[in-house]
């Protein structure tokens, strides 16, 4: 068998084990990877362990993928496939993780709603800075459901230009992609955060009301921007719902804005 030094055997058992493989695992997958086809009584004596437990580990390892199996004479032999198959076996694993993700990303709104029954209780959330603002747009996206908004033009002036506002629009465009409609109610005509081309987007101008900030509505959830960059979340549907009916009351008398 190929020896080798302290720190070539410390990186091959710390690359086994990223690939899932236990300390016993990666003993029996080396003795066999250098022995070629033996049978499981062959690699168990050079690998020192047990016959029956190289046998079971074997058999798991064939599972996996990696190791294959040749009947000679009546007799099992073993040997591991191309190393590169451990490449392929992390592949496989980051698939199916991401088929994972997707699923679990698709039921969250449900799962959510199974952990927080709908106006039974009421979280709140303050957030500080651009990252925590990004947080709460980026969970717009989840629930793939029109976002209702006031916003008034002392707000929207007050973040034009810094590197938020170029974030937000590289936001509209996803949610422009996904479908999502933004409905924003307006004080004043001028340039809004949402203003950009095929964003999805109707605003319409309630003359008279004072909006220094940006509120917006979907699913279950109110958030409440500032233009020091503070946020305010709730997630209870009592609350969203009066919201949202008050948007929609504004809305039947407020007039289309073209521009904001």
């Amino acid at each position: 068998m190929m020896m080798l030094n302290a720190s070539e055997s410390e990186a091959v058992m710390a690359a086994l084990s990223g690939v899932g493989l236990n300390e016993t695992e990666a003993s029996i997958y080396q003795t066999a990877l250098q022995m070629g086809l033996r049978p499981a009584s062959v690699i168990a004596k050079r690998a020192g362990i047990g016959r029956a437990r190289t046998y079971d580990v074997l058999e798991g390892l064939k599972r996996k993928g990696i190791v294959r199996e040749v009947i000679r004479n009546k007799v099992k032999h073993f040997s591991c496939c191309s190393p590169e198959e451990l490449v392929q076996l992390i592949e496989s694993r980051e698939s199916a993780l991401a088929r994972e993700k997707e699923r679990l990303l698709s039921a969250l709104p449900v799962i959510e709603k199974m952990a927080r029954p709908a106006g039974s209780q009421l979280l709140v959330e303050t957030v500080h800075g651009s990252d925590g603002l990004k947080r709460i747009f980026q969970d717009t996206l989840k629930y793939n459901a029109p976002i209702y908004a006031f916003v008034g033009k002392v707000y929207s002036s007050a973040l034009s230009g810094d590197a938020f506002a170029s974030w937000r629009q590289e936001y509209t465009k996803q949610r422009a992609e996904r479908g999502i409609w933004y409905y924003g109610i307006v004080d004043e005509i001028g340039e809004g955060p949402e203003d950009q081309q095929d964003s999805l987007k109707e605003l319409r101008i309630a003359p008279g009301v004072r909006l220094p900030v940006e509120i917006i509505i979907y699913g279950s959830k109110v958030a409440i921007f500032s233009t020091e960059k503070v946020a305010l979340t709730l997630d209870n549907k009592d609350i969203a719902d009066a919201l949202l009916s008050l948007h929609q009351a504004m809305w039947s008398w407020s007039s289309l804005a073209e521009t904001v």
